[in-house]
Order: C-alpha cells, then structure tokens, then sequence
C-alpha cells in the first residue's frame, strides 16, 4: 500500500512491505467453523449470531460478561451438521444491563470469539 500524508504544507509519501509468504503448518490447519461479527452491533434488544460449520461438530455459544463470567450458553456440547447456522439472542431473557460483552463458539479445541454491545 501507498498513501500520502500532509502536515501543513510539507507533502510525504509513505509505503509499508507486506510480507505474503505463508506457513506451510498454518496453511494446512483445517478450519473446522467460522463465526461472524453480530448483527446488529450495538445492539438494543435483540441481536443475531451466524456461524458456519465446515463439518459436522458439537459445538457451544455463550455469552460473557466482561469479566469473563458466563452469562449464558445458547446451546452446550451440541452436535450439529455442516453448515450455516443464525441464532438469535435476546437481551431481556438473560437479565443483562447496557454494557460490553462477548459471544463465543467452540468445539472443544477451537474457540472463536466476538465483542458485541448491548445499549439503551
């Protein structure tokens, strides 16, 4: 990437090197599931997760307080088949205040993990 920057009336030019040689170990890994940002976010009442499975998995969701306290698990050590997934969290059920907290997927060995924003 290229980008310009001006200070007043001095002009520069700045560039960064990307190195895009991968590891061959971590090219390899095979990536079990992937979990998606929450939509909305922040969010009022209700918000929703989405989660793809790349093959069949016993997964959990929860969600987290921002001290790392469970608030939650939307479903626990559930086994499920490959493929897309949305769930659906509403804030009311679970007695939580405005605040940051996180939602999380897992199969055990993998854990995948996104910020989201409850407010007013």
């Amino acid at each position: 990437p290229i980008w310009a920057r001006a200070d007043g009336v001095n002009m520069s030019i700045w560039t960064a090197n990307i190195d895009l040689t991968v590891d061959i170990a971590e090219a390899e890994e095979v990536v079990p599931f992937t979990l998606v940002q929450n939509y909305p976010n922040p969010f009022r009442e209700t918000t929703y997760f989405k989660f793809k499975l790349y093959e069949p998995s016993t997964v959990t969701l929860s969600v987290y307080d921002i001290y790392g306290r469970l608030i939650t698990s939307l479903f626990s050590q559930e086994k499920r088949p490959r493929g897309k997934y949305i769930e659906t969290f509403e804030a009311s059920k679970h007695n939580i205040q405005p605040g940051v907290y996180w939602f999380a997927l897992t199969n055990g060995r993998k854990l995948l993990q996104r910020k989201m924003i409850l407010i007013e």
